[in-house]
């Protein structure tokens, strides 16, 4: 698979993500914010607007979905908390706490998605 397929995909997976969010009642942040220690997919608050979320989106086919819990590892966490903390010391307003999620699509017709909460709290 070509660099620009993969990055389609991640850019539709994202775009899925950010919708499915949105209707849940999220607000949009920033998307795709990279600093030299990685990058962010998506940063949003959270319906309570005082929890801002740093989000990493997965994609996987539908044989991939029953393992997607592992699908963002520790060493992953540790690059967005890098990212996050750059992120957080340049805010603008305070926020009461900071998470980590991930949001899983599954690739193909059904498009399901998988949102986990609170997979690292900062």
């Amino acid at each position: 698979m070509s660099c620009s397929s993969t990055r389609k995909r991640g850019r539709e997976s994202e775009r899925l993500a950010l919708e499915y969010l949105l209707v849940a009642g999220y607000r949009f942040v920033r998307r795709n914010f990279a600093t030299a220690s990685g990058e962010i997919d998506l940063i949003m608050e959270a319906p309570d607007r005082r929890t801002l979320v740093f989000i990493e989106v997965k994609s996987g086919d539908s044989d991939f979905f029953p393992a997607y819990k592992e699908a963002v590892t520790a060493e992953k966490c540790q690059k967005i908390i890098k990212v996050a903390l750059s992120f957080i010391e340049n805010l603008k307003r305070e926020y009461e706490g900071f998470r980590i999620d991930a949001v899983f699509v599954e690739r193909g017709c059904s498009k399901q998605i998988q949102h986990l909460k609170n997979i690292y709290i900062l």
